[in-house]
């Protein structure tokens, strides 16, 4: 027996799971928040981000923050299949490219308790600008600044130019930071940047007899 009341499309559907996801996310945070800093509470309601590939990314700020909390932060939201170690170390190197005067956001926060938002996170400045894959193709150079395997992880234009070694110091810099800061997270003791090759090949001839 028919009512007469239209069914909502799928899209409606989905814009009241999406509002719905968020709103419940917002009385979330304003907990995990206040519980961690007293007398802190949302301005408004989280801004959901474009971007963030495999996390949910979104805008928000604090009122009665202390003042390395009080611009805009990103919540930064892993599915709860990640895990914790993707945020635990995305955090981490955030941190040390941060402290070394890269324009690096500040993670301030991390949870490793998936059960607070159902998934790890942590909590970041928020920096202005657009994400590298808003920018045309045609304006980002392919293969010379393509990170090569065969290379040490370098790009051909820091090899041509005489900058690896430079390049292979700073990583060992951060790495060495990395793993002074969280040593029990490498089974394999302290991590090594890739070296460069002496020499490297497309089709390597056979050898001469």
């Amino acid at each position: 027996m028919s009512t007469g009341a239209q069914l909502p499309s799928w899209r409606q559907w989905r814009r009241w799971l999406i509002d719905r996801y968020n709103f419940i996310l917002s009385k979330f945070l304003s907990k995990v928040v206040s519980s961690i800093l007293a007398q802190t509470d949302l301005v408004s309601p989280l801004t959901r981000l474009q971007g963030g590939y495999e996390t949910a990314t979104y805008r928000f700020e604090l009122d009665g923050a202390p003042a390395d909390l009080s611009g805009p932060l990103v919540l930064r939201l892993y599915p709860q299949f990640y895990g914790t170690q993707n945020a635990i170390w995305e955090s981490t190197v955030q941190n040390v490219l941060a402290a070394e005067g890269y324009p690096v956001a500040r993670a301030h926060l991390v949870c490793a308790d998936m059960s607070t938002l159902d998934g790890a996170f942590f909590i970041m400045d928020y920096l202005p600008g657009q994400p590298l894959a808003a920018a045309p193709p045609d304006s980002i150079p392919r293969l010379n600044d393509h990170h090569h395997s065969g290379l040490g992880l370098l790009t051909p234009v820091v090899v041509h130019y005489g900058q690896a070694q430079a390049v292979l110091d700073q990583r060992q810099k951060m790495l060495q930071a990395v793993y002074a800061a969280h040593p029990e997270r490498f089974v394999r003791g302290e991590p090594k940047p890739s070296s460069l090759p002496t020499e490297v090949w497309i089709n390597k001839p056979p050898p001469s007899s």
